[in-house]
């Protein structure tokens, strides 16, 4: 992560927030059969989690003590796997995740909300495609992505 850039716990849970509204909305309706045999919507899946993942990871210490009932270690684990096994996923058990474990953590998510001023105040991810020339820009000199 660039040091220039740390954010906050506030803006990571609304990351981890909108990516399981992000995987409920594209799996509405849909079975097993569908993730198995749609690229576009195992993609979208797949990448929902890989952020969501990331975002868990980096939320602090201190965050992950007072909301010890959520699964932090499991979210970072369940993120590596699919980055570092993409070519052997099992959909099955991600099927499993977001039918069983993900409504249970998105309520969770949602009373995490309603109990912090900040949180959901932070960009959104797709707030920063408006970042876009401004990191082309830096790139440009050397810096940025």
């Amino acid at each position: 992560m660039s040091a220039l850039f740390k954010p906050s716990d506030e803006v990571l849970l609304h990351h981890m927030h909108v990516e399981m509204e992000r995987i409920a909305e594209v799996m509405q309706g849909k079975q097993l059969h569908d993730l198995e045999t749609d690229w576009k919507l195992e993609h979208t899946v797949t990448r929902c989690f890989e952020i969501l993942g990331e975002s868990s990871a980096k939320v602090s210490k201190d965050l992950q003590k007072q909301y010890p009932d959520l699964p932090w270690k499991d979210m970072k684990e369940f993120r590596n796997r699919i980055i570092h096994n993409y070519f052997d996923i099992n959909y099955k058990i991600v099927y499993d995740v977001i039918t069983k474990h993900l409504p249970e953590l998105n309520a969770k998510m949602e009373e995490i909300k309603s109990q912090s001023k900040g949180f959901g105040s932070g960009k959104s991810s797709d707030d920063v495609i408006d970042l876009l020339p401004q990191i082309n820009q830096e790139k440009g000199k050397g810096r940025g992505i």
